[in-house]
């Protein structure tokens, strides 16, 4: 059995052939092969650039590993329109598909684990926005495609999270320190007032 990794062009990708030494040999060599970066959503836009090749045959795609929060809402974006999200988009040269999926996905079956999807933003244009309400906190996959066989070339991809919708003030997290005038010590970063219930 071999196994290997490396980081090309911003990529990170994983590989593994399993040999059979039976006699006479079996034929069970296998290889698995997929690329992937590892980004990381904040409050504030970032976008990451990628290049895809012309398919050998089919549809060609890149992933980007995350992991989403319960409570937060993602936007994932090839499309330049902010949609009212006040994410300025990102841009695409050609026809893209976005797919959100859990972190079970699998390459030979990977709808069975599509959490949300966008083809077409609007506005006239062919690329995508995702805007994902997340329920269940973890590890996912944005995969971006060409919508077609002959849809690949530049695209950068604008993303960023925000609170799906504010909780209640005067609750204690305590995060900071033991400090009851230090905001991010309550939740909403907010020290509560005379007219907030405390829950401690």
């Amino acid at each position: 059995q071999a196994t290997g990794s490396g980081n090309p062009a911003a990529a990170s990708y994983t590989w593994q052939v399993t040999s059979d030494n039976s006699n006479p040999p079996a034929a069970s060599a296998t290889r698995t092969y997929y690329r992937f970066k590892t980004i990381t959503p904040t409050t504030s836009y970032q976008t990451e650039a990628f290049t895809l090749p012309a398919p050998p045959s089919g549809t060609v795609s890149f992933f980007y590993k995350v992991t989403l929060v319960a409570g937060n809402n993602y936007i994932f974006s090839t499309c330049n329109h902010d949609h009212g999200s006040g994410v300025a988009g990102g841009s695409a040269n050609f026809d893209t598909y976005i797919d959100l999926l859990d972190a079970s996905f699998t390459a030979v079956a990977p709808a069975v684990n599509l959490q949300t999807y966008n083809d077409d933003c609007g506005s006239g244009g062919t690329q995508s926005f995702i805007n994902h309400a997340c329920s269940a906190s973890g590890t996912y996959y944005v995969k971006v495609r060409g919508y077609n066989s002959v849809a690949y070339g530049n695209f950068t991809m604008g993303y960023k999270k925000y609170a799906s919708s504010p909780g209640p003030n005067g609750i204690w997290i305590g995060g900071t320190s033991n400090a009851w005038a230090t905001g991010t010590n309550w939740s909403n970063n907010t020290v509560p007032t005379e007219a907030i219930d405390v829950y401690i």
